[in-house]
């Protein structure tokens, strides 16, 4: 079973192009004097739906076939059904996406503050003219009002013979009003021109999908699509994390929230991601370095952080008088 090699598939005759494994199988295929026969996988290495386990992991529990090369993730499930060699690989689990592209200098006057920022400033200006307009219009009413009164305060003084003396303090509200958004805009601008003079300097590219910060946000915002093999060890640890797990669990919501349909092959997922920019796969370094060399006719970014170690090794079935070969 091949699930990832570089094989020619003609009408069911398997040839591989290279593998290390394949060698490996040819020499204990000599020692032990047998001959192997190769089944291509189509890159399905296999999880369990309803209680049964499909792929790769399925025909060998199911021993259908006999021994799964070229790599296959040990993970706790799996090795209750099945067996597996001495890991042949420690891998990182990491993702890949569109290389960053030319930043957009069209809007830069508005790149300082997201959307919601400049929406809060808008609001606030109208809702401090608004009410400054209100209590200039109660001052007024106030004012007008009391001149009658001044009037007929001033003919009873002058009835008795007394002067009065009357001070009514103005309503001070519309000033400390202006007062308090000055001082906002101060700092706002102040805000606004740091920001603006940053973006000045940044390079000519946007920010590439790089950290496992990005990820997180991707996942809890769900401003992207994460998607991973349909048929994989990594789709069952991100649908099945909890919330201990952290990034893992908040990638399975995502996943679950978008409602991701998986893609099957390597070629499926590497079209996708170069069609759209906000698509980013999820596997094993060394496969995505494959992928981007191999498939992708873009350029493609793979990210410098790690999700997570993928131990890899062959799988035999239970008890197989193969194991023990292949462990020397």
């Amino acid at each position: 079973m091949l699930p990832y090699c570089e094989i020619i598939n003609n009408n069911g005759s398997i040839t591989v192009l290279y593998s290390l494994e394949t060698e490996l199988l040819k020499i204990v295929e000599n020692k032990f004097r047998f001959h192997s026969k190769l089944i291509d996988a189509e890159q399905k290495w296999g999880s369990k739906t309803n209680g049964t386990w499909n792929g790769i992991v399925g025909l060998i529990y199911k021993r259908v076939a006999d021994i799964g090369l070229c790599g296959i993730s040990n993970t706790p499930d799996r090795a209750d059904e099945i067996d597996f060699t001495y890991n042949t690989a420690f891998e990182e689990l990491t993702f890949f996406s569109q290389s960053p592209k030319l930043m957009s200098k069209d809007l830069l006057l508005v790149m300082p503050f997201d959307t919601i920022v400049w929406l809060c400033n808008i609001g606030s200006f109208a809702l401090i003219t608004f009410i400054a307009y209100r209590i200039t219009l109660f001052h007024r009413s106030i004012t007008s009002s009391t001149k009658s009164v001044h009037l007929l305060i001033d003919m009873f003084g002058s009835t008795m013979g007394q002067s009065i003396k009357m001070d009514l303090k103005e309503i001070a509200q519309v000033r400390l009003l202006y007062i308090i958004w000055l001082f906002v805009m101060v700092v706002i601008e102040t805000i606004y021109c740091g920001q603006y003079y940053s973006i000045m300097t940044v390079p000519e590219y946007d920010r590439a999908i790089d950290t496992l910060q990005d990820i997180e946000r991707i996942a809890k915002k769900d401003h992207g699509y994460l998607l991973t093999a349909a048929h994989s060890s990594y789709l069952d640890s991100f649908l099945k994390a909890t919330p201990e797990d952290g990034i893992l669990y908040e990638i399975g919501q995502h996943m679950i929230r978008t409602n991701q349909v998986m893609h099957d092959t390597d070629i499926e997922a590497t079209n996708s991601i170069e069609e759209s920019r906000h698509t980013i796969m999820i596997s094993n370094r060394l496969t995505l370095a494959i992928n981007r060399r191999v498939y992708a006719t873009k350029a493609l970014h793979i990210g410098t952080d790690t999700l997570a170690m993928d131990y890899i090794a062959f799988i035999m079935a239970k008890k197989s008088h193969l194991t023990k070969p292949f462990n020397r």
